[in-house]
């Protein structure tokens, strides 16, 4: 306690802890050593110190430490405020205080405040300039006291504190204050007994006899109890003397309840303390007494147990005579049922011993009191309560060889009072207890005499109550019919002005809440008519719905009754639902129709019924095969058809009612033929009945069959052709990014031979003499061949051809190709090989489909060839595109800041990378369709091709929209990139493979792996060794990848190096390892087959409600025994 925010502060310092805010104060936890023993405190620091409920907070707490500076007097205040209220607890709570200021050392003298402080609180403890450092010894200072219930004292400074202790000690007895006087010599004896001063004994003895004389034996027994045992058991028979004789008091002043508990505590405590049997015993003896006196004679019995059984006889045949004074005495004072339940009490327990001579007093006296009870109990008018009286008595008459005494007297007066209740019963059972047969005789004359009388006034009263009864339900039935008409005419008005409006379904819930009305009422035939009324209106509305709602609460013996007249109306509106587009409620409608007609077995009604219902279903068959002209459409109409023939087969005469569908078969077979699926239209025209329907189908199959095998050698061609180009794109796409990778390499050739091969060709472009330019192209073929620098021939030979599509001349292309592959066909030239020739063959054949978008797609990769920039303004010209001048910029540092936000990106980034199980499972699952080679690479070192591998398998995956693991493909072949070439290579690669694939923006919006990528590159164009370290951790972290894969990212790391899990890899192992091996697997294997039979009916649970979406196809695959593709299917 104390000032909130230096205190707060002080504590924090000490704790090196900012403790926990609670509502009104800061929470800590501390561990103190308190000499032996281990203190886990709680310490609370108060943080409103004004508002505070200390009257709830103080009783709570085990000790008080004050944090005060003196200086600041409302501080020094507020201490001595709460020291009052401190001392009001019902218990000694040690304070400590000290006198701290933050600012320095307090400009005072410290033994004048300690002085000042022990004269003025003797209890408390103080410390003065106590650094938050050595808190601690506050801290073991007051659980030291908290542990010993003891005022606080501090070892290291008590001898100053013995002369006051003694002054104190002085004063107060001086004073007569003895009890604060034999506290402060008890501490100055304590303060002593440290310092080995030979007067502690003294001291000691003089603050025992200081205790002893306010009777305080027990502080003083407490006091000798460490040296001289003999003083402290004669202090502690002083304390059970002074224990008897305050029991003595309070028997004298008749409270004999409190001496008998002040006797048995006395006891109790003699019993623990002073081991004196025959101190006990007589105590117990006190209390039975006092017990006895107080008339408790329960308690008394209950410390009876407690003495020696010998002791207990005795003991009781002398309080024999007290007990029955004492149930005298409650008797006396008109406590008869509690005197009775003292002998009662009394009887059980001298029956128990065996005190047989004592047990007759108390039988005698409680067969008195008894029938004073009795005599009470009638007197009150309680008449049970006297017959359980009785019962009493009689009881005890049975079970004791009591004399019994005559009670008649009484007995005539209960009796006579149970005939006036009427209570014949329990007054026939008295009549036959009683002794007098005189009186007997008087009480049955009696008792007949007030039964005739009581009969003939119940049965006078029975009749009036009939009859009266009778007159006011006639009354009653008079005036509610005379309600009823009115109620039911008011109600069909009211009813007839909704119908008006033609609001039918109000109309009709109108009567229908007035006929549940009348049920409720127990009107049911009247409610039943009106509810007819109810459905009339319903009909006449077509409600039909409402209709068969309201009709489920008519009668039963008035249904079909009712059907037979509603009949003619019911037909006529079940016609009118023509009209009804929705048919799902029209056929409901008619269904329900059938089953309660067929309920009354009305069935030649139900049978028309069912006749209309066929004819609409006809309708809307057609209907549906018109609307929807596809497989869906058919399926309904058949549906439909089947529906109509379970009908008419269920409920009419087939041979008598025959349906048409000529009209749905022509339909359907049109469909059809429009679908191409001839045999099914065949099939429903072999149906048709009309002649004209069935030749006009027929001439409509033989006119489409005679088009489509025209159409089928149409396709077959192109569809060949587009494979061929699919393979042609494939593989230029392949050796495209070769291309790329040697681009810088072959340009060095190119500009090396400019001046020879190029110059001419070079200056006709700029002048846009493209005639020109192409014949000296053609001459750089023809010589670049000759010295073998095929891939360079090539080149010539695509920029040719780029001017010559330039200029639309597409025919003298296909000839320079022609002349090309004649010239060096012989000779098995490798030009037809190099990439630029496979483009520009490819070139050619989408110019003759005119595809024009795959035509520039194919037209930009000449972009990945070493071209020149008078080349390269021709081809972007072509294409539209802008030409982007590269600016050699100087390379940038980024400062703290930037890389500070670009880590916390990443790591961002990072968080939103999802990685689930069955994702992992997925991709070992796709393992061998999509990377297994990479790996294989991977493994060997073969970085390029796995590169390649990998970023084909980024374009598969990429189309079939698997995007997470399209990602993984992408990210590793560009980091392989990184790692064998330089970050601007894969960089380029990244944006290449990327711009291939359509709505990439979105993926990489999706994916936040493929985001990763672009703080990858800034990393290491940056050389920022940490974040690359960031980045490459989490993505080992983060993606879906295997062994290999993350071994090469810790490669990337400098961690290890792949040649050498290559030649880990690649070791021959012998036949007895491997044998070895086997048998491990085989017994994993063994394992598992019995973790698989227990969970089969689970498992297999599971795959079949997955049958319909996952499985059909590929069942029917294995069914055709198709088991290439249903494998293909398996690993989807």
């Amino acid at each position: 306690m104390g000032e909130p925010e230096s205190t707060y502060e002080y504590i924090v310092r000490s704790f090196q802890d900012a403790g926990e805010e609670k509502h009104a104060y800061y929470e800590f936890y501390k561990e103190i050593n308190a000499l032996e023993d281990i203190c886990d405190l709680e310490v609370d620091v108060l943080t409103d110190i004004i508002s505070a409920d200390y009257d709830e907070v103080i009783p709570t707490v085990d000790g008080i430490l004050f944090l005060i500076n003196p200086l600041k007097i409302e501080e020094f205040e507020f201490f001595e405020i709460s020291i009052p209220i401190i001392n009001s607890a019902k218990r000694n709570i040690p304070i400590v205080v000290i006198f701290y200021d933050k600012n320095g050392i307090l400009p005072l003298i410290t033994n004048d405040i300690l002085e000042s402080m022990w004269l003025n609180y003797p209890d408390l403890e103080v410390f003065i300039n106590l650094s938050p450092k050595k808190f601690h010894q506050a801290l073991e200072c007051l659980s030291l006291a908290m542990i010993a219930a003891e005022t606080p004292l501090n070892i290291e400074n008590a001898w100053l504190r013995f002369p006051i202790f003694i002054e104190l000690a002085n004063e107060y007895f001086k004073e007569q204050n003895y009890y604060y006087a034999a506290r402060a010599m008890k501490k100055a004896a304590i303060i002593s007994e440290i310092y080995n001063n030979s007067e502690f004994m003294i001291h000691y003895e003089q603050a025992a006899f200081t205790f002893s004389k306010i009777n305080l034996f027990l502080e003083a027994s407490e006091i000798f109890n460490k040296f001289d045992k003999r003083k402290a058991i004669d202090f502690k028979k002083l304390y059970h003397r002074a224990m008897i004789t305050e029991g003595n008091k309070l028997f004298n002043n008749g409270d004999y309840e409190l001496a008998a508990s002040q006797y048995e505590s006395a006891a109790q405590w003699a019993s623990i303390e002073l081991e004196d049997k025959k101190l006990v015993n007589d105590c117990f003896k006190l209390a039975i007494n006092s017990f006895i006196s107080a008339c408790k004679v329960e308690n008394a019995f209950s410390i009876l147990e407690r003495l020696p059984h010998e002791e207990t006889s005795g003991i009781l045949s002398e309080v024999s005579e007290k007990i029955v004074d004492a149930a005298e005495y409650l008797s006396s004072n008109g406590e008869l049922e509690s005197a009775r339940d003292q002998l009662y009490y009394s009887i059980n327990e001298y029956q128990r011993e065996g005190l047989y001579e004592d047990l007759k007093i108390f039988e005698e006296k409680v067969i008195e009191i008894l029938i004073k009870l009795l005599e009470q109990k009638i007197n009150e008018n309680d008449l049970y309560a006297a017959k359980n009286v009785h019962d009493e008595i009689e009881n005890i008459w049975e079970t004791f060889e009591v004399e019994k005494v005559d009670i008649d007297n009484q007995l005539e007066k209960l009796i006579k009072l149970l005939l006036e209740e009427l209570n014949f019963g329990m007054a026939t059972i008295l009549i036959n207890k009683l002794n007098s047969l005189e009186l007997k005789k008087e009480l049955t004359e009696f008792s007949v005499n007030i039964e005739e009388k009581n009969k003939k006034l119940k049965k006078k009263e029975i009749d009036e109550y009939i009859q009266h009864g009778v007159d006011v339900i006639q009354d009653f039935y008079d005036a509610e019919e005379n309600i009823i008409v009115e109620m039911n005419s008011q109600k069909i008005e009211e009813s007839n002005e909704y119908i008006k409006k033609d609001d039918f379904l109000k109309a009709a819930q109108i009567i229908k809440n007035h006929s549940i009305f009348l049920k409720d009422i127990g009107k049911e035939e009247a409610g039943n008519q009106i509810l007819i009324k109810s459905l009339d209106i319903l009909i006449e509305g077509n409600l039909f719905d409402n209709f068969f709602e309201f009709y489920s609460d008519l009668k039963d013996e008035t249904k079909k009754n009712y059907l037979i007249r509603i009949y003619p109306l019911f037909i006529e509106k079940l016609e009118q639902l023509r009209a009804e587009k929705d048919f799902t409620n029209r056929e409901k409608i008619f269904e329900k129709s059938n089953i309660i007609f067929r309920n009354q077995q009305l069935y030649e009604k139900s049978r028309e019924i069912n006749k209309l219902f066929i004819k609409q279903i006809k309708k809307e068959a057609l209907k549906i095969v018109e609307i929807e002209s596809n497989l869906s459409g058919i399926e309904k109409s058949n549906e439909l058809r089947k529906k109509i023939h379970i009908i008419a087969a269920a409920y009419l005469d087939v041979e008598k009612f025959k349906v048409n569908f000529d009209k749905i078969y022509k339909k359907i077979a049109e469909i059809y033929i429009t679908l191409e699926d001839f045999s099914s239209a065949q099939t429903f025209s072999d149906k048709i009945e009309n002649k004209t329907f069935k030749n006009e189908i027929h001439k409509k199959l033989a006119k489409v069959e005679t088009s489509k095998a025209a159409i089928k050698t149409k396709k077959a061609k192109e569809s060949v052709k587009t494979e061929i180009l699919k393979e042609k794109l494939s593989l230029i796409k392949k050796k495209g990014r070769d291309a790329k990778q040697d681009q810088e390499n072959e340009m060095k050739q190119r500009t090396g031979l400019k001046r020879s091969y190029f110059k001419d060709a070079l200056e006709f472009v700029k002048k846009q003499d493209f005639d020109k330019a192409i014949n000296a192209y053609k001459e750089s073929v023809i010589k670049l061949n000759k010295i073998k620098k095929y891939n360079l021939a090539g080149v010539s030979l695509a920029v040719a051809s780029l001017l010559l599509i330039k200029n639309d001349k597409i025919d003298d292309l296909i000839n320079l190709m022609k002349d090309i592959k004649e010239k060096f066909s012989k000779s098995g030239n490798l030009l037809f090989e190099t990439f630029p020739f496979t483009l520009i063959e490819y070139i050619i054949d989408l110019k003759k489909i005119e595809d024009e978008p795959k035509l520039k797609e194919a037209l930009s990769y000449l972009e990945y060839l070493p071209m020149f920039e008078e080349e390269i303004l021709v081809l972007y010209d072509f294409l539209g595109k802008k030409i982007e001048k590269e600016e050699k910029s100087e390379k940038t540092t980024l400062d703290t800041g930037e890389i500070a936000k670009l880590r916390k990106e990443i790591n961002l980034l990072a968080k939103n990378i999802e990685k689930n199980p069955q994702d992992i499972a997925k991709r070992k699952l796709m393992k061998r369709d999509y990377w297994n080679k990479a790996i294989e690479e991977l493994i060997n070192n073969n970085l390029q091709e796995a590169s390649l591998i990998y970023l084909n398998a980024f374009e598969r995956l990429a189309d079939k929209k698997l995007l997470k693991y399209a990602a993984v493909s992408l990210i590793l072949g560009t980091l392989i990139q990184i790692y064998d070439t330089n970050v601007q290579f894969a960089k380029s690669i990244f944006a290449d493979h990327t711009k291939e694939v359509l709505n990439f923006n979105v993926i990489e919006e999706t994916l936040p792996e493929i985001q990763f990528m672009k703080y990858a590159f800034i990393a290491y164009e940056e050389d920022l060794q940490d974040l690359i370290q960031i980045s490459i951790n989490h993505l080992i972290d983060k993606l879906i990848l295997f062994e290999p894969e993350i071994t090469f990212l810790r490669t990337l790391l400098g961690e290890e190096i792949i040649k050498d899990k290559l030649e880990e890899s690649t070791l021959i192992k012998k036949p007895k390892h491997i044998k070895i091996e086997l048998d491990s697997i085989n017994s994993n294997l063994q394992q598992k087959v019995g973790d698989i039979k227990r969970d089969f009916k689970d498992f297999f649970a599971k795959r079949k409600a997955m049958k319909k979406r996952y499985y059909d196809e590929v069942l029917l695959l294995l069914k055709n025994k198709k088991f290439t593709e249903a494998a293909n299917k398996y690993l989807e």
